[in-house]
């Protein structure tokens, strides 16, 4: 039909086809002006609406506002971010949490104050021959119940002492990571300067040099919050080991320790436990732990004073507090038979947890090494010119990103070290003891 109307009406075809090519580049003309950034004759209603949407600062004070970020960034200093009270070793940490830490002191407490209360019990015992004996201290008889309390306080004082290793070993991973982050703000202010020398002449677009500037806000975030989980974790070291929460403590560990050198943790002293850590074996663990752990040290103890006590009351003829005593004392059997089965889960726990971050170490140091000889690749091929600026900021990041997950995988196996001493009984401040320390 469209070729009839050609054919039989040219002068009505001609007008068609002018209006519909008009149509059409109306309707395609304002995309095809914005997609090449031309200007065009939009609608006023259209413009109005564009020009409705102001920047969000104007050109001059974003840039006054970038270069006040770039100088407060150059003068960032790692060392001086933290002021901190205290720098402390892992031995002397373990020292002041003995010293001074408040569950310890209590559990020290009760000690005293079970000797007056068997002292009490004794003369009663003498004077009337248990006529006037309390049930309160049916658990008790003279030094077993005494021993049975600083076994107790055994117990309470290296549950503190582990979680002091904890505290510290979260203190050095975060201030390790606080200064990962403070090398990717370095590193990006190199890329960020980087890009604005290519920007004045003409080798990068404004997008890309606005990105880098993102890329250094974003960075220069995390530092922040890094440095403030820094400094949660040196109160917290603080009020685990002194008892003070006004005071902060650095582990000295970390002071020590350069940009490119590896971290170094605290070594054991010899001795007869170290040796048992050193070849994994449960049978034998459990042996140790049996004769050491002071949880069950505790339990024997008050196993050991019920069975007294029971001997004393059948002397007595008391029916009814032999049958108390009996039933106290089966139930401290059964207390004793359950923490031999805890005993025997935790070490094997122990043993595999020791295998795995064993391997886990041998991994992040061999990913270290290789993050090393490609940062030393990347400097002798960008002195020779091969590659660019941008390749050797690069390698960098890999490498001390590759060094913080070695030191993590350090921490952690540590950490592991430090719960098989917890295991078998033998977590003490002179396990840390170094060599030169008097």
């Amino acid at each position: 039909m469209f070729l009839q109307t050609q054919t039989k009406h040219p002068l009505v075809f001609s007008v068609a086809f002018s209006l519909t090519l008009s149509f059409s580049t109306c309707l395609a003309f304002p995309y095809q002006a914005l997609a090449n950034d031309t200007k065009t004759d939009l609608p006023p209603s259209q413009v109005s609406e564009i020009e409705a949407i102001p920047p969000s600062l104007p050109e001059k004070a974003e840039k006054e506002r970038t270069d006040v970020f770039l100088k407060q960034i150059k003068t960032l200093k790692w060392d001086n971010d933290l002021p901190h009270d205290k720098e402390m070793s892992l031995f002397e940490a373990l020292q002041k949490t003995s010293k001074h830490n408040w569950n310890i002191q209590i559990a020290q407490k009760k000690i005293e104050e079970t000797e007056a209360k068997q002292d009490g019990v004794e003369s009663k015992r003498i004077l009337f021959f248990f006529k006037y004996f309390d049930a309160r201290y049916l658990e008790g008889s003279a030094e077993s119940d005494v021993q049975a309390q600083q076994e107790h306080a055994r117990l309470v004082q290296q549950n503190e002492l582990k979680k002091t290793v904890t505290l510290y070993n979260k203190a050095l991973e975060a201030a390790l990571t606080n200064k990962v982050a403070y090398w990717q703000i370095k590193q990006a202010l190199m890329q960020r300067t980087l890009d604005q020398h290519q920007f004045n002449t003409g080798q990068v677009t404004a997008f890309v040099l606005n990105s880098s500037t993102q890329a250094l806000y974003t960075h220069y975030q995390n530092y922040l919050r890094t440095l403030s989980l820094r400094k949660q974790a040196a109160h917290a070291l603080a009020l685990q080991t002194t008892g003070q929460g006004k005071q902060t403590i650095v582990p000295i560990d970390l002071i020590n320790t350069g940009d490119d050198e590896e971290l170094e943790l605290p070594s054991f002293a010899t001795g007869d436990a170290l040796d048992i850590v050193k070849k994994p074996n449960s049978k034998v663990w459990n042996q140790y732990a049996l004769l050491h752990r002071p949880d069950y040290q505790e339990l024997f103890y008050r196993h050991e004073s019920v069975e007294k006590l029971r001997t004393a009351s059948k002397l007595q003829f008391d029916r009814q507090q032999t049958r108390l005593i009996k039933a106290n004392l089966e139930s401290l059997k059964l207390r004793l038979n359950q923490l031999e089965q805890v005993i025997k889960a935790d070490i094997e726990q122990t043993i595999s947890d020791l295998k795995i971050t064993g391997q886990q170490l041998q991994i992040a140091q061999q990913q270290q090494q290789l993050a090393k000889r490609s940062l030393h690749q990347a400097k002798v091929s960008h002195k020779a010119g091969f590659s660019s600026d941008k390749d050797l900021v690069d390698a960098q990041l890999v490498s001390h990103a590759s060094q913080l997950q070695y030191a993590k995988a350090q921490l952690s196996h540590f950490q592991t070290q430090v719960n098989a001493f917890a295991s078998i009984g033998e977590l003490k401040p002179e396990l840390f003891m170094p060599e030169h320390h008097e």
